[in-house]
């Protein structure tokens, strides 16, 4: 697992390495982002647009993106986990550091995983409950 977060001046210093200029980028208290980034929601569950996935998350941070956006619904999970051997790749790389980009994820939804062929029902079952998460926790 991937740990840490986007922080004010190493996003900053990130962008400004990239050449942005402070009129484009965007600011809030806690990072500073592009104005463009990498989303992964669209394509197959196929390996090849995983791959491809996985090469552009790494291009988009070498070139100056440093917003990432994906779910865990996108391509039953192969999304999130294409963003994160991106991610994990670009960093051992050394092309950046966990505390310059930011990704954006939702959640809320419960998704079978792809690769592992487990439908949400089984998910929940085989994944989740072993871990203390139950359906009961979820009904209100």
């Amino acid at each position: 697992m991937i740990t840490g977060w986007a922080k004010l001046e190493e996003t900053a210093s990130y962008l400004k390495k990239h050449g942005w200029s402070e009129g484009t980028i965007r600011k809030n208290p806690m990072f500073v982002i592009s104005p463009i980034g990498l989303g992964n929601h669209l394509g197959s569950v196929e390996d090849v647009d995983s791959e491809a996935y996985v090469e552009a998350t790494k291009y988009a941070l070498e070139n100056g993106m440093n917003v990432l956006d994906t779910a865990i619904n996108y391509r039953g999970m192969r999304s999130e986990k294409d963003l994160g051997r991106g991610i994990r790749e670009a960093m051992e790389n050394g092309i950046v550091t966990r505390d310059e980009f930011m990704v954006s994820t939702k959640a809320g939804l419960l998704f079978g995983d792809i690769t592992k062929k487990l439908r949400p029902a089984l998910f929940l079952e085989q994944i989740l409950a072993p871990k203390g998460i139950t359906e009961e926790m979820f009904q209100t």
